[in-house]
């Protein structure tokens, strides 16, 4: 009986046609407005409407990369990324809880956390899905920084349509602060 190969060298040339054509775009993102040249007061702004445009980008490529790979009947890609922003300007003295719905059923692969200057830890932070209490780990525990925009993996299984809320409180009786936690899921549109 012969032994059926697969042909790899398909798949291989249409993952380097999307990578370049992700390289491409991001080279070009880039040189038409460098984060570095933008207003302090604007680089998240700019960093996140970059991020979606990449995002947005690697959607496209994903979807025309199943339609090549479905016409050589080869196995598709079913997992999608998609980032949730939770974003709310905190009033002085004021706690908030805001909240988003999940639009994959999948994992959270990470939690960004955005703490402008002038923050000096007077700003705490946590994030969470569902009722699980994710970043901190521990319940009523929170995250304080200044000028600092931590990343931090995660694994966390979560449900589409499942809340992820960022709970701030700010204990600067004289500013309000703009605060952004931003969440990476992957997972499939169920």
């Amino acid at each position: 009986m012969a032994e059926r190969r697969e042909d790899t060298s398909k798949g291989i040339v249409i993952g380097a046609i999307g990578g370049t054509a992700l390289g491409a775009a991001i080279a070009t993102l880039l040189a038409a407005r460098p984060a570095a040249a933008a207003p302090s007061e604007e680089k998240l702004d700019y960093l996140i409407e970059a991020q979606n445009i990449v995002f947005g980008l690697l959607g496209e490529i994903k979807g025309g990369i199943n339609q090549l790979l479905e016409k050589e009947e080869l196995p598709t890609m079913p997992e999608i990324a998609k980032q949730v922003p939770l974003s709310y300007t905190v009033q002085p003295l004021e706690t908030i809880k805001i909240a988003e719905l999940s639009p994959l059923t999948g994992r959270i692969k990470s939690v960004a956390m955005h703490f402008p200057e002038g923050c000096d830890a007077l700003v705490h932070v946590a994030f969470g899905h569902g009722e699980v209490w994710v970043f901190p780990s521990e319940i009523d525990t929170f995250i304080s920084l200044n000028d600092a925009t931590p990343v931090f993996p995660s694994n966390e299984p979560v449900e589409k349509g499942e809340h992820l809320w960022a709970e701030i409180q700010n204990a600067d009786g004289a500013n309000p602060h703009s605060i952004a936690v931003i969440v990476t899921v992957v997972g499939v549109e169920m």
